[in-house]
Parts: C-alpha cells; sequence; structure tokens
C-alpha cells in the first residue's frame, strides 16, 4: 500500500534518464569549448611569441636595403628579409613550407621559429624606409630608420582548434639608423650628415 506502482517507477525513471542525458550533454559541450579555447589560446600566444621573436631580430639588426644610396621602398611585401643581426651577422627572416607535410613556418636562418603546431598560412614582410615632410608628404630616404611590417595567419593543426585562423601584425623599427650602421657607405654618411 506504501510503495509505488510500475508506471510511477518508469516515469521517474525516464524522467531521470531524460536529466542526465541533459546534464552529461551540456557537460560534454562544456569540455569541447574548453578544448577549443585552449587550442586557439595555445595559437595565439605561439604566434605573439613568434612575432616577438622576430621583431626582435628586427628591432635590433640593420642593412635591410643593401643598396649604397637606395633607400627602401617597400612597394611590395615580400617572403623573406635578409639583414645583419645585432652581432654583424647575415641573416634571414622568411616564410617556409615543409615539403613533405606542407605546414607553413616562419623561419630564422632555416630554423623554425614558430611550434611544429601551427600552420603559418600566409606571411608577408614589408621593408621601409621612409620620412614624413612638413607637408605630410611621404618621402622614401635612405637617412630614415628601416621600418619591417610583419604580417601573418596562421592556424593550429591539433583537433581542437582545428579550422580557426588568427592574423596577427605589427611594424618594427630598427633601433640602428642607417647612418649608424656598420660599413655604411659614404654615400649615404654624406647624404644624412647633410640632412642633420
Amino acid at each position: 500500500k506504501g510503495g509505488y506502482t510500475l508506471v510511477e517507477a518508469l516515469v521517474a525513471a525516464s524522467i531521470f534518464v531524460l536529466l542526465t542525458t541533459i546534464a552529461v550533454g551540456a557537460f560534454i559541450q562544456a569540455l569541447k569549448s574548453q578544448r577549443f579555447l585552449l587550442g586557439l589560446m595555445s595559437l595565439s600566444n605561439n604566434v605573439g611569441s613568434a612575432i616577438e621573436q622576430v621583431s626582435r631580430e628586427f628591432r635590433t639588426g640593420y642593412g635591410f636595403c643593401p643598396g649604397a644610396a637606395d633607400p627602401c621602398e617597400g612597394v611590395a611585401p615580400i617572403d623573406s628579409v635578409e639583414f645583419m643581426n645585432y652581432e654583424g651577422v647575415p641573416t634571414v627572416i622568411a616564410w617556409e613550407q615543409d615539403p613533405l607535410t606542407g605546414r607553413g613556418f616562419i623561419s630564422r636562418n632555416g630554423f623554425p621559429v614558430t611550434a611544429a603546431d601551427v600552420d603559418v598560412t600566409d606571411a608577408s614582410f614589408l621593408v621601409r624606409q621612409v620620412l614624413v615632410s612638413p607637408g605630410s608628404a611621404v618621402v622614401a630616404s635612405p637617412c630614415a630608420p628601416w621600418r619591417v611590417t610583419i604580417a601573418l595567419t596562421s592556424r593550429s593543426m591539433s583537433a581542437a582548434a582545428a579550422g580557426r585562423e588568427v592574423s596577427a601584425q605589427t611594424t618594427v623599427s630598427s633601433r640602428v639608423l642607417p647612418f649608424e650602421a656598420p660599413n655604411v657607405s659614404t654615400g649615404v654618411l654624406n647624404l644624412c650628415r647633410d640632412r642633420l
């Protein structure tokens, strides 16, 4: 007399199973979202770290435009930049692709800067030497500091954040002025001395 009928027990069990299924589904979705966000954060952190490494090289480097008195005009983006690093060692920062996997990466003298689970799908560098004159005109000048604009788009190769891309862009100015660089040409030195 004090128990439940079979119908009441089945209804209670069905409601319990339904509520448990909803709770487990929400928990699984939350875990997937967390994995996705962690993968995206890892990708963003790696891209930021790679850009910071490359920016440091550009910031302390010199000799980005090897012409005697010709400034870098920076008309079109390029895939690699050759310059001298702070130790006077020739350095190449480039966007390359692994011939076996097809994965793109940023390299410094042939060694990858980006992590193995990051695919750099597009990267470009734009080297310029421009001065803004008083009339707001932009003029190319071999006395202006070298400025390198880095733009890259990358995606995660891990399943957690697959299909999502992160884009980043920054402009770095070299701390070494062209007329202060070692082995500067006499033409650049005289031209810049006259302008100072």
